[in-house]
């Protein structure tokens, strides 16, 4: 129970020692044997394994394609993270939207280094099979990945139309390049108004 607070509302291993806490499961219990961060740590990542083997499961036996979007990030200290989520329908018409991996990507980030960390992370969930679309943003290296993970993925089979309708482009991050150019050009005579 005190794993599933942990991941419930993200509160740090050491959730498991606090004072307060300790003090609640003796008072609840005077036999109770308090435990640590690390037998914490181990009971989350315990959770964190089987909801993930549940996950690959019933991704497994979807009827439906699953559509993919992935996002990459860099850190003020210029470490990449890359993201892939799914958005699916199940057999009960219920759509489902969830994040397979938040994982680090090392340097380079390019073409090459995207398509086989995305490759790699859909064939670790068995998904390389089931991919209808992919959602990216606008960063060149993602154009020509997203060529290139088509290809691959229609070796392993067919997408649907043939790939056309495969890449997606981010509909959040094409509106704010566009309110970003039209700050610009606002910005001269808001400086203006404001002097």
């Amino acid at each position: 129970m005190v794993a599933q607070a942990i991941i419930k509302h993200g509160y740090t291993f050491t959730f498991a020692e606090h004072e307060g806490n300790r003090t609640i499961h003796i008072y609840l219990h005077e036999d109770c044997v308090p435990i640590t961060r690390n037998i914490a740590k181990s009971h989350c990542m315990k959770i964190h394994k089987h909801e993930k083997q549940r996950l690959r499961e019933s991704l497994g036996l979807l009827t439906s394609r699953i559509c993919i979007t992935s996002n990459l990030w860099t850190s003020c200290v210029g470490h990449g993270f890359l993201s892939l989520t799914t958005h699916y329908i199940d057999d009960n018409w219920k759509l489902h939207s969830k994040i397979l991996n938040f994982v680090h990507l090392s340097p380079p980030h390019n073409t090459n280094a995207l398509h086989d960390r995305i490759h790699d992370l859909l064939k670790e969930w068995k998904i390389h099979k089931k991919a209808f679309t992919i959602t990216l943003d606008n960063a060149r290296a993602n154009d020509n990945m997203q060529d290139l993970l088509r290809d691959t993925l229609t070796v392993h089979a067919r997408l649907p139309c043939g790939g056309e309708f495969f890449h997606v482009r981010c509909g959040a991050h094409v509106l704010n390049l566009v309110v970003n150019e039209g700050l610009k050009l606002i910005d001269v005579g808001i400086i203006k108004v404001k002097t």
